[in-house]
């Protein structure tokens, strides 16, 4: 496991924190506890599964590298170069530099709630804990360009690394989220110029960042609310009507409606990647819906090649895409992939975590296309 892996979600380690854990402590006791190889969800180096644990991981080594804590580490190293003020989620008091709440809605009507409260543990900052504005993700994305002003920060050739894509060999991609992966950016290939960028989500929020260096083109969104995603993709359609296609939209988008097909009753079971699960039901008419451990509910729309759309049975207007992978070797059903995010179909008796059949089932993961 290599910082480049952890960087590029190569690192397999599984995707998310238990947030109802204790967490409570130094990070480098939590990462010893937790970031070793009986806590990966499949070999390092064999498969892209996007990992907030592996970012985690990736801040711990920002802090034993410049003896700092990771918010001193941001501070001094990234925001006060670039002149941002520093505002966090959790940790220490950031100035006085207000950071707005989030939002959600709830059914029916439409109500907007305020989210006053943050589930992000402390110990997981490095992976959700930096707040930034919309005119600090431009320059942001002007110190990846490597702007000569912001060179002190990051050299050229640095920037340019970061950019370059890091999955070669990995045999499941980013699907639904982006074409490929470099150094902590997605990778986005459209008929022009490469764009590269991320989104981001938390209790309430979203935001947004596209580059294109070719260019030099920006295009930054930060939103207090849940429906943050769907206001990103109205502005997308906006800016491709005025002739800027920016890169993201081809895997979110729906296939097309004429490979619509009735979802196969063998994708139906349980589907773990550490603390996320992921239950898929038949419905004995041809469709599946999908539930995680949270209890949101999901409609799957599918379609030919074992892909599918889901969409919130509350009535949310975001559309995700995913995918069910097959084992090479068995032919069955073994792994879904959501957001990035790809779960193993659970196991009992010997295939349960740890025993030589899950070990078995683990390898043959990194052979599934």
């Amino acid at each position: 496991m290599t910082a480049r892996r952890l960087l590029s979600h190569t690192g397999g380690l599984a995707s998310n924190i238990d947030e109802g854990g204790d967490h409570s402590g130094a990070r480098r006791r939590w990462v010893a506890r937790h970031c070793r190889e009986s806590g990966t969800a499949h070999p390092p180096g064999t498969v892209f599964s996007y990992s907030n644990i592996g970012y985690i991981l990736a801040g711990h080594l920002v802090e034993v590298v410049t003896g700092m804590s990771w918010w001193e580490a941001m501070e001094a190293v990234l925001l006060k170069p670039l002149d941002i003020a520093p505002a966090f989620v959790v940790g220490p008091p950031s100035g006085f530099r207000p950071v707005v709440d989030g939002h959600t809605v709830r059914q029916p009507g439409d109500r907007m709630l305020p989210v006053t409260w943050q589930t992000l543990p402390k110990v997981a900052a490095p992976s959700a804990g930096l707040a930034l504005g919309a005119a600090d993700l431009v320059t942001f994305a002007l110190m990846r360009l490597a702007h000569p002003a912001l060179w002190p920060v990051l050299d050229r050739d640095s920037a340019r690394e970061m950019r370059r894509d890091q999955l070669a060999g990995v045999t499941a991609g980013p699907f639904g989220m982006a074409d490929s992966w470099g150094l902590g950016w997605a990778v986005y290939h459209d008929a022009g110029p490469d764009w590269f960028g991320h989104d981001g989500t938390g209790e309430g929020t979203s935001c947004h960042l596209r580059f294109e260096p070719a260019g030099g083109t920006v295009v930054a969104l930060t939103a207090n609310a849940a429906t943050g995603p769907a206001l990103w993709e109205d502005l997308l359609a906006e800016l491709q009507s005025a002739g800027l296609a920016v890169g993201g939209r081809g895997l979110s988008a729906p296939p097309d409606p004429a490979l619509r097909t009735s979802g196969p009753p063998e994708c139906a079971g349980r589907y773990v990647n550490g603390e996320m699960e992921l239950t898929v039901v038949a419905d004995g008419a041809g469709g599946l819906r999908l539930t995680t451990g949270e209890a949101e509910r999901f409609e799957l729309t599918c379609f030919e090649g074992l892909r599918f759309t889901m969409r919130e049975t509350s009535g949310g207007r975001t559309t995700y895409t995913g995918r069910f992978l097959r084992d090479p070797e068995t032919g069955g059903i073994d792994l879904i992939q959501v957001t990035g995010r790809l779960a193993r179909r659970a196991r009992d008796g010997n295939d349960a975590p740890g025993g030589e059949g899950w070990r078995r089932d683990e390898r043959r993961a990194g052979r599934c296309r």
